[in-house]
């Protein structure tokens, strides 16, 4: 699997071996960071608006901790 930041404030996911987008995830701000979550089950993104984000397979949480 590997992550794309895109400059249309969205986090792509692609399956490197099929060489397939898995999924597009939008963010309201530019995205700064982005890390993996433990056993590959989502991801972590940090907004230029502050805003932190956790995406999983079904779930997505906004917090502003």
């Amino acid at each position: 699997m590997a992550c794309y930041l895109g400059t249309d404030r969205s986090i792509r996911i692609w399956n490197t071996p099929h060489r397939v987008e898995t999924a597009r995830l939008a963010q309201n701000a530019p995205v700064l960071a982005v890390a993996w979550m433990i056993d590959d089950v989502g991801v972590v993104s940090l907004g230029q608006d502050g805003l932190i984000s956790k995406w999983t397979r079904n779930v997505s949480d906004h917090g502003t901790d």
